[in-house]
């Protein structure tokens, strides 16, 4: 999974993503959120200012506990597929 793509998501965005693939939350500490998905993976979210979107290494860990491969990225709407991204100006020749 190449984190480039995926940089930008809000805690919001990614407990969207939770509760669209079943995740459900489960308790609340403070301002950490756990969720607990059908196949009994604990996912734990912490949101500490609106807006603000994960550093790297947590968003890559978050998602490592969830399961997703890349196809779940794609269905949830968290990744745009490669036909789906925009142009970047460069023409393939």
């Amino acid at each position: 999974m190449t984190l480039p793509e995926l940089r930008g998501i809000t805690p919001r965005e990614l407990v969207g993503a939770l509760e669209r693939d079943g995740f459900r939350l489960v308790t609340i500490v403070g301002s950490h959120h756990v969720f607990v998905g059908a196949a009994g993976r604990k996912v734990v979210v912490a949101f500490h200012s609106r807006g603000a979107t994960f550093p790297p290494g947590t968003l890559h860990a978050i998602l490592k506990r969830t399961g997703w491969e890349m196809t779940d990225l794609v269905r949830l709407g968290l990744l745009r597929r490669r036909s789906e991204r925009p142009d970047d100006g460069q023409k393939a020749a």
